[in-house]
């Protein structure tokens, strides 16, 4: 079902769909005026905290969050704050995107030094041996190339496989 298509209007009549109506077609209603009927509404029928919650997510999906919450507080309701949780999941993200990206900077630091130190030692990688190197992310095995890059004698010396 498409809210947007339903009329506000039919929601409003009855207590257990108001909630649903800031999320509905608003007729000739300004964003405000419906917002503040359905929270007049809200109050009236007294609603649970899921009809108070929907009210607010289904006005966020129509671009009237802040008139939602704006009536809210104007009908004494205490107004539901979802941005705090798309906020907290927002964080959470770029706290994940911000350990992931340094693992892989990391990972691709490690690869250049690798082939750096070979290259400073006179041990020619091949373009295949290359590729291995720099589409390696395990830090591990990075690691261990590196050390052994330091002393090796060849490119096989360097990159074996017992990391």
């Amino acid at each position: 079902m498409v809210l947007g298509a339903v009329d506000a209007e039919a929601l409003l009549r009855e207590p257990m769909t108001a909630c649903f109506a800031a999320g509905a077609d608003a007729g000739g209603m300004s964003d405000e005026a419906l917002c503040a009927r359905v929270a007049a509404a809200l109050v009236a029928g007294r609603a649970s905290w899921y009809q108070r919650h929907m009210a607010v997510i289904t006005a966020l999906s129509k671009g009237r969050y802040d008139a939602m919450t704006r009536a809210m507080a104007g009908a004494g309701m205490e107004p539901i704050i979802i941005e705090d949780l798309v906020f907290f999941g927002e964080d959470r993200g770029e706290a994940r995107g911000i350990v992931k990206g340094e693992a892989m900077g990391l990972a691709k630091g490690q690869a250049k030094a690798v082939l750096h130190v070979a290259e400073l030692r006179g041990i020619a990688l091949s373009d295949a041996q290359q590729e291995r190197v720099l589409s390696c992310t395990d830090l591990p095995t990075l690691e261990a190339w590196l050390t052994r890059a330091v002393t090796a004698a060849t490119a096989e010396d360097i990159l074996r496989d017992d990391a």
